[in-house]
């Protein structure tokens, strides 16, 4: 037995572009402000040389949260919400 399902295919001419762009930049803002830093964790970690500064993930973040403060978790986050812009007329015109 099979059933039929019915799937509405929703059309950019039927999107409300007005919550679209706003919900998805809202959105997308909320999901890199919690993501950034393991984000930046995982970058202090991949870059280091030599004599390692840290030893693992929760001593990266304690060492950074030590010395730097929470600012130093969102150290670059400004430069990276940019790509929201492009990131929003990638979709646009896709």
């Amino acid at each position: 037995m099979q059933q039929k399902r019915n799937i509405q295919i929703i059309e950019w001419e039927d999107l409300d572009k007005r919550k679209f762009y706003s919900f998805g930049v809202f959105m997308t803002m909320t999901i890199r402000a919690t993501v950034y830093p393991a984000t930046l964790i995982r970058t202090r970690l991949q870059v280091q040389r030599g004599k390692s500064l840290y030893s693992g993930t929760f001593d990266a973040f304690f060492k950074i949260l030590r010395s730097e403060g929470v600012r130093g978790l969102y150290r670059g986050f400004m430069v990276n919400t940019f790509t929201l812009i492009s990131g929003q007329a990638y979709i646009t015109t896709y």
